[in-house]
This record gives C-alpha cells, structure tokens and sequence, in this order.
C-alpha cells in the first residue's frame, strides 16, 4: 500500500497505468523501470501539448505515433497510455516531480534526444509559439540540459514553425 501511495505521489501517470492494465486487455509488458520512465516522458509530452491549455487532435496523434515508434509499442498500448496522459496532464501534474524523476532514470544521450521529441509535440499543430518553446526550455534546465543542447533541439523545427523564433 505505502508503494501505491508513493506512485500516486511521485508518477501518477504510472500509478493510473497499473490500474487500468488491470481492467483492461491491453498491458504493456515490458519491465517495470522502463514502463516508469515511459510514463514520466508522456507526462512531460502531455504537458507541452497542453501549454495553451488545449491538448488538440493533431498533438495526440503525433503523441501516439511517438509512443509507438520511438518506444517501440502497439497502437493500443500507445493509445492507452497517452489517454492516461492527457487525463492526468488536464487534471493537473506535478511538472516538478515528473522532470526530476525522468532526469534520475536517464542518461545526458536520452535527454538531449527527449528534447527534441518535445519540439515535435510542440509544434504537432500550427506552429511552435514562444510559450511552448520557453517551457521547453524550462524542461530543459530541469533536466540539466545544456543551452546549446536546447537550441539544437530547437533548430529542428523549420524556421518558419517557429514564428521566427
């Protein structure tokens, strides 16, 4: 019980996960601490895609396929996990607690690449505005990320996605 408490406190999106894997027939077999860094890193997805407090059709596609593809898990599973997501992101998360807890369980390489992923999100519809890309770079400071590797993350994104930015 004090493990599940401690779930609900620190990786809410994992804690919903276990629950509804439970219910329903989709699970995601894969161990328990790479599910956990899965969820912080939708977590942190959902929260750029819901910076403008509007998670749109065009950022939970692209929040899917990116599950999908870059974790290597079905359209189910993807569909699954990025719907806790967005319940958790639009409830409220803690933005501290899912930064600090992806930094803890990755590697600099990891980030660096997150980084990126992020940008991806943000600029899933229309284009990427100056409010996504500061939060990102609030993200990327959580994450110990260097400047350099945020606007190499930012340079990904055409120039004309990024308002001139």
């Amino acid at each position: 019980r004090e493990h599940d408490s401690d779930d609900y406190i620190r990786n809410t999106i994992y804690y919903d996960l276990v629950r509804k894997q439970k219910d329903s027939l989709v699970t995601i077999d894969r161990p328990e601490a790479e599910v956990r860094k899965l969820c912080l890193a939708t977590g942190l997805l959902s929260h750029i895609a819901n910076v403008d407090a509007v998670i749109s059709r065009e950022e939970q596609e692209a929040m899917r396929r990116i599950i999908a593809e870059d974790w290597g898990l079905s359209e189910e599973q993807a569909e699954l996990l990025a719907s806790i997501s967005y319940d958790r992101t639009t409830r409220g998360l803690d933005y501290f607690r899912l930064s600090h807890g992806f930094f803890e369980c990755t590697g600099i390489e990891e980030r660096q690449r997150f980084l990126k992923t992020l940008f991806c999100i943000a600029n899933a519809a229309n284009k990427t505005d100056n409010t996504a890309i500061e939060e990102i770079r609030r993200i990327a400071k959580s994450l110990k990320l260097s400047h350099r590797d945020f606007i190499d993350a930012k340079l990904t994104v055409p120039r004309a996605d990024r308002n001139g930015l």
